[in-house]
């Protein structure tokens, strides 16, 4: 599977730069680099997610929850990365997509770790 993150050529250098500022800001909302976003953001969109799935699938909400929360945090670095990369005018590599998730994964595990 194949990511395709780049944004339209279209329109000024400028919009580009802040189409990117845009996504990597909306990225660190979500990523585990703000301190805050656990218990504002990433917590309740995984828990309101994995309570509506549980709902229609019957697993069990404690490892939606997880699946979920893991989700966020993958997201969040990654539109980091791409929104940084086409601020400066690039895209993102693959060896910096991969990075963020191996951080992410490991931030996860630590987090159940400390909760369980």
């Amino acid at each position: 599977m194949r990511l395709n993150l780049r944004l339209p050529r279209s329109g000024s250098p400028g919009f580009r730069r802040i189409l990117g500022a845009g996504v990597a800001t909306i990225g660190f909302i979500l990523s585990p680099a703000s301190w805050w976003n656990d218990a504002l953001v990433n917590i309740p969109l995984a828990l309101g997610m994995a309570k509506a799935v549980s709902s229609l699938t019957g697993v069990g909400v404690d490892v939606l929850f997880a699946v979920f929360y893991w989700i966020t945090n993958i997201v969040g670095i990654i539109l980091v990365a791409a929104g940084s990369s086409y601020s400066l005018g690039g895209t993102p590599s693959r060896r910096s997509l991969l990075a963020g998730v191996l951080a992410s994964i490991a931030y996860t595990l630590a987090v159940l770790v400390i909760l369980g």
